[in-house]
């Protein structure tokens, strides 16, 4: 019963943090662009440095699952989210491009280990009935804090306490990063678990590496990097969704950016939602019927093309996604041996940010032909094979072990 209520105060820690953390995000979204032009960086400069950060959070997600795996879940999360708020901090004091670029490595491999560390932490948070409930919070929370911080930073903008524009702002989003720290260093350690017996046992600790790659393993990180691969390619439109209806349908940016406002908060609706439904429906249920019906929307969108209908859509769409999203990698992890979970994040997230980089450039590409239909249909297609893949997953009989509550974090 103590572990129980140690889970419930660690899981609002982590939820404190995070949006925290993606608040802080959400202010950087807004302003460093623009800051990083105005000191006189070139956009050619801006292109490479995101991408360095984005390739690292792609490459370094599976040696950081590895890492999650290994030690401790609360010293993992408490350097990774230091080490990110550290590099954040120095984006925005540093000027010169060659220390950007390592800077940019560096937070890009923290932010990977606290992607990748988010699901096996919130495993170890609640039995398999509170997973769904977890998971779809989680993904609530940083979209909300998202919101707040896009909407926050618009203010901080008109603020100028410093010599550079945009500044002030960066300089109060990277102090919020850092607060998102303090509320890891009260997350409580429990009991620990069989699982947590093995992987400290002088067998496995001599066995792990065989263990991380036997075929058994090897089949299940092929099979989630190929789902999270195509999931991450079907939000092909959603990098571009502000530039696409300002193109075929000519709508003013100030009402473009109510929209982009209130999609996000519908999504955060859809998502903590998510976690009620699936105590009606089987998650599988909810996971696949969200996946059938986000395929058939997306056809349908070839056709109706009036652009209240379009807009109508594209909120649902948003909004379906974001629910069976969190409810997908829950139902993930309660199918994966529980000892590989840091590893399988690692997979998952890699996969996911090859699958979104692919369709942010292919979808570049076909937004500025004007080929919307092509995007609509890849999207639809890219969900029917998300589907295929998921039912090929139940053949697999990886099942996580089920004493969760207790698991040392």
């Amino acid at each position: 019963m103590f572990n129980i209520i140690i889970y419930k105060r660690n899981s609002f820690l982590y939820f404190c943090s995070a949006f925290l953390r993606y608040m802080a995000l959400g202010i950087f979204f807004v302003l460093f662009n623009l800051y990083i032009i105005r000191i006189g960086v070139s956009e050619k400069f801006l292109g490479l440095f995101l991408a360095v950060g984005n390739l690292t959070m792609a490459l370094g997600s599976i040696p950081a699952g590895i890492i999650i795996d290994r030690f401790s879940k609360k010293s993992v999360l408490i350097l990774a989210n230091l080490l990110a708020s550290v590099a954040f901090l120095l984006e925005v004091l540093v000027v010169n491009e060659i220390l950007l670029l390592f800077i940019a490595v560096l937070y890009g491999f923290s932010f990977a280990a606290l992607m990748c560390i988010a699901g096996p932490f919130l495993m170890q948070c609640g039995n398999s009935e509170e997973g769904p409930f977890l998971f779809s919070t989680s993904r609530a929370i940083t979209l909300i804090g998202l919101t707040v911080g896009t909407i926050s930073g618009g203010y901080l903008a008109k603020i100028n306490l410093v010599e550079e524009l945009y500044r002030t702002g960066l300089l109060f989003a990277a102090f919020i990063y850092i607060f998102a720290t303090i509320p890891l260093i009260f997350i409580e350690k429990g009991g620990k678990s069989k699982v947590s017996e093995i992987l400290e046992s002088k067998k496995f600790q001599g066995l792990w590496l065989k263990e991380l790659f036997n075929i058994k393993n090897i089949k299940t990180y092929a099979l989630v990097s190929i789902i999270f691969f195509i999931l991450g390619y079907t939000v092909i439109l959603t990098p571009y969704i502000n530039l696409y209806l300002n193109k075929r349908y000519a709508l003013d940016p100030v009402y473009i950016g109510y929209f982009m406002s209130f999609i996000q908060i519908f999504s955060a609706f859809m998502a903590f939602i998510g976690s009620y439904v699936v105590k009606k429906f089987s998650p599988q249920k909810v996971i696949f019927t969200g996946i059938i019906f986000l395929s058939i929307i997306y056809s349908s969108m070839i056709l109706l093309q009036h652009p209240t209908i379009n807009i109508f859509l594209l909120i649902l769409t948003s909004g379906i996604f974001n629910l069976i999203s969190p409810l997908i990698s829950n139902y993930v992890f309660e199918n994966v041996d529980e000892k590989n979970h840091g590893t399988v994040s690692g997979f998952m997230n890699t996969s996911f940010n090859i699958g979104d980089s692919l369709s942010t450039y292919h979808g570049g590409l076909l937004i500025i032909m004007g080929c919307y239909n092509w995007i609509f249909f890849i999207a639809s297609l890219a969900f029917i094979l998300v589907l295929a893949f998921l039912k090929l997953g139940m053949k697999f009989e990886i099942v996580r072990n089920k004493l969760i509550v207790g698991e040392e974090v």
